[in-house]
């Protein structure tokens, strides 16, 4: 059965609020699945689109738990085991006030549909992919 994509991947960072607007979207997401209109993109424009999420992710995480952030990665994996799936990781590294180094991660099983043919190409003879995540943009946390 497939995971839902926001619980898997952000929903552990959400209010309830947001997780029933975002589960809206991923319904949304599966019925357009089913009629095939979803249009492909590349690795980096599909990468790209995470970017003020996770500057928002990064900036409540500072603020909530009192940690600082040092770094991180997005990590686009092939699945040997299923063709038709690819994998999206966040790695985010934070310091706590004495200096401990913590590390947030999410990782979540994608359909390949969303990515074009150069990219799937590019995943699976690179077998793991990786996009640095730099220090957000401070006015996205408000």
């Amino acid at each position: 059965m497939k995971k839902n994509f926001i619980d898997g991947f952000v929903g552990k960072f959400i209010s309830n609020e947001v997780r029933g607007v975002l589960s809206q979207l991923d319904l949304l997401l599966d019925t357009l699945n089913e009629h095939h209109k979803i249009e492909p993109v590349s690795i980096d424009a599909f990468v790209s689109r995470f970017s003020d999420d996770t500057d928002r992710l990064i900036i409540k995480l500072q603020k909530s738990e009192g940690i600082a952030f040092v770094g991180g990665h997005v990590v686009v994996k092939a699945l040997q085991n299923d063709p038709k799936s690819f994998q999206l990781g966040l790695d985010l590294y934070f310091t706590d006030k004495d200096g401990k180094v913590i590390l947030k991660g999410l990782t979540q099983k994608l359909p390949c549909l969303l990515l074009d043919e150069r990219s799937l190409a590019d995943i699976r003879a690179k077998r793991e992919i990786k996009f640095e995540v730099t220090e957000p943009d401070q006015s996205k946390g408000t």
